[in-house]
């Protein structure tokens, strides 16, 4: 038998506020890389659908992925400040005086399993509810937590920013991609599906390769095109991926009143997506990266 070929190698570092690198090597063989983008997983909710949340952590740890989370991972609405406070939405385990330490422990169990591939963890609108009406921030005690008791290094993050993707191929090439992410806003319009924000986006990120969010629980991804223009004054083209990724809560199927009921809000699909990296050669026959995003069905997994 022959032995297996090594895969790539990652780490993750903070540069700056809102910037974070991970560096990639590709040894030589190796044509793709994998991170895996989830996005609010509400895990305290009793909506949480915990069997695919698990089969997605399951399958980065398989592929050796980093997981790139964009916000939302508690629901935390139960404080007791805050005025969308449901007792019968949480889980028997959190109710108690020290509801958000409670929250916090579960959370850190869920991924203690999956410690050394959480690179990044955004912050969502449920955590910054939290912050602004209990003062604590939940992101930033789980990732102490787990970076203290398992020796990983996960990175905290705002509502929104960049990670840089810069890869070391074959020890002689390198090239740099860039995913600018935000947790997101509003309702995402029910016909639309957030798809317009794609196009408005475009126009004040020219930075980006890639663009992710979360926060309307939408399942969408596309390509827009765009002309480039050298310094030399030669046009081509190119594309902005945009990823909309799905959320892992589902607290309406089933029930004869929810708040999405009196919303009249549509059911929204499970899943996440994972983002890949692939090695080619453009006409130069240069090395180039190709960015994508593939869909995820926790089912099929």
């Amino acid at each position: 038998m022959k032995p297996k070929k090594p895969g790539a190698s990652w780490a993750v570092s903070p540069v700056s506020s809102v910037c974070s690198i991970v560096r990639v090597n590709m040894p030589t063989g190796v044509k793709v890389f994998r991170a895996l983008l989830l996005s609010d997983v509400h895990i305290d909710s009793k909506g949480h659908v915990d069997r695919s949340h698990r089969k997605l952590l399951d399958a980065a740890k398989a592929a050796g992925a980093p997981i790139i989370k964009l916000g939302d991972t508690f629901d935390a609405m139960q404080g007791p400040h805050d005025k969308r406070a449901d007792k019968g939405a949480t889980k028997d385990e959190h109710n108690g005086a020290d509801y958000f330490d409670r929250l916090v422990n579960t959370a850190a169990d869920v991924y203690a399993p999956y410690a050394h591939l959480l690179a990044y963890i955004g912050t969502g609108n449920h955590e910054t509810a939290v912050l602004k009406h209990s003062g604590t921030n939940l992101i930033t005690r789980l990732c102490e937590r787990l970076n203290m008791k398992h020796g990983a290094k996960v990175v905290p993050g705002g509502y929104r920013g960049w990670i840089k993707f810069q890869f070391n191929i074959r020890d002689s090439s390198r090239t740099a991609k860039n995913l600018y992410w935000c947790h997101g806003a509003g309702g995402g319009g029910e016909v639309s599906m957030g798809v317009l924000k794609f196009k408005r986006r475009q126009t004040y990120l020219p930075d980006a390769d890639i663009v992710a969010t979360g926060h309307i629980h939408e399942d969408v991804n596309a390509r827009v095109a765009r002309y480039r223009l050298s310094d030399q004054g030669f046009e081509s083209s190119d594309s902005i991926l945009h990823v909309s990724v799905p959320s892992l809560k589902d607290s309406q199927t089933g029930k004869a009143f929810s708040w999405e009921h009196e919303k009249e809000m549509p059911p929204k699909c499970d899943g996440a997506y994972w983002l890949t990296f692939t090695v080619a050669s453009n006409e130069s026959r240069a090395t180039i990266i190709v960015p994508n995003a593939h869909r995820i069905i926790p089912a099929e997994l």
